[in-house]
This record gives structure tokens, sequence and C-alpha cells, in this order.
């Protein structure tokens, strides 16, 4: 499971959801849009709107999929929930939830942190501000607590949301930033442009 706002969905969601499924060997990877993240602002986009885009990227690869579970339920999207309901529907299934270097290193502070390290094999990646040598102390220490973890070894796709959203707003193209599909889809909507156009 990989959660997040997704407003959009870019090249290096994209990359880093296929590179775990490559080294874990999964059988599929729900990418989560949030209704209302616990830990930033909400989204501007409506939830059907960033799910599409989501659905868009990841069509091409069945190991992929989109997922509705957060948008389907009222208030805020904590993770201990999606990942129960994710159990409830695969009891046998085993579910490797991937985070980002900040989130990461933030976990014990999720809510009902005690019952999600239970369920749930902590997965990460390095980046710029974060190292992987300070990924694997904090793995360390998680795994002190009881928790599996994983921190994986992969350059990532240098681009984020908000840069999409700036050149989206000021016209640019999007072709180096997120899948084609996705591009077509934030113009045909005319997401992210001034509100007076």
């Amino acid at each position: 499971m990989f959660g997040g706002t997704f407003d959009p969905i870019h090249n290096g969601h994209v990359a880093l959801v296929r590179c775990f499924a490559d080294l874990l060997d999964l059988d599929r990877v729900h990418v989560v849009p949030t209704r209302t993240p616990p830990h930033k602002a909400t989204s501007q986009t409506p939830g059907d709107m960033r799910l599409e885009m989501c659905r868009l990227a990841l069509e091409d690869d069945p190991r992929l999929v989109a997922s509705d579970i957060e948008l389907r339920r009222e208030g805020t999207s904590y993770t201990f929930y999606t990942v129960q309901t994710l159990l409830e529907e695969d009891p046998l299934g085993k579910v490797y939830l991937i985070t980002g270097a900040d989130m990461f290193l933030s976990l014990t502070s999720w809510h009902r942190f005690d019952e999600l390290r239970e369920l749930v094999t902590f997965c990460t990646v390095p980046r710029d501000d974060v190292t992987a040598d300070q990924l694997r102390a904090h793995a360390d220490y998680l795994e002190s607590l009881g928790c599996s973890t994983f921190v994986a070894e992969m350059d990532l796709v240098r681009v984020s949301s908000t840069e999409v959203r700036r050149r989206a707003a000021e016209g640019q193209p999007l072709d180096e930033l997120v899948p084609p599909q996705v591009e077509r889809y934030i113009a045909e909507h005319g997401l992210y442009r001034p509100r007076s156009e």
C-alpha cells in the first residue's frame, strides 16, 4: 500500500511503486489517495479526479491498482483503518506499507501505531534530505519495538506534485513530470490553472 494526496500523481510516485513491486515481488500495490490526510493540508482537487489520475498513471501495470478505499470513508484518513480493511478483504495477505522518508521517521507518532506495527512491514527509500544511514538507524530502532522494516536503495525520480502544479498553472509542458495520460487529463480538465481561466 502506498498512500498520499497524489495531487497529482507523478513519475516519481509511479517509479517508486514499480520498484517496490519488483524488489518485494508483490502481487499488487494499492495506490491510495487520501480523503483527509492527518499530516498535511487537504487537497484542493476533488478525490474522484485524483483517483482517476492515479488510475490513468498505473493502467499499464496490472500489479498497480488505484484504490478508493480512503475516499469512501468519512473523516481523517488514518492508515491503520485502511490496512485493517485490506486485510479483511484478503485475510491471507501480507501488507507492505510504503512511506516517504520523512513519514518513516515519524511512524511512532502515527494513529494506533502499536497496533499498526503488528500488521505491516514498513518500507521506505532515502531521498536528498534523509540518507540511507539515517533510515537504517531508524529501522533498527523500529525493529527494537517489534516492527518489520525494509529500506530500499534506489535512484528516485526527482519530481514533486508542487512542481507539477506550478508548471501546470504556468501552462508549461508536464511531459517529463507525469505520465502522458495524466498530462492530457490535467489539460482537459484545466487542473491547477488560475481560477480566472
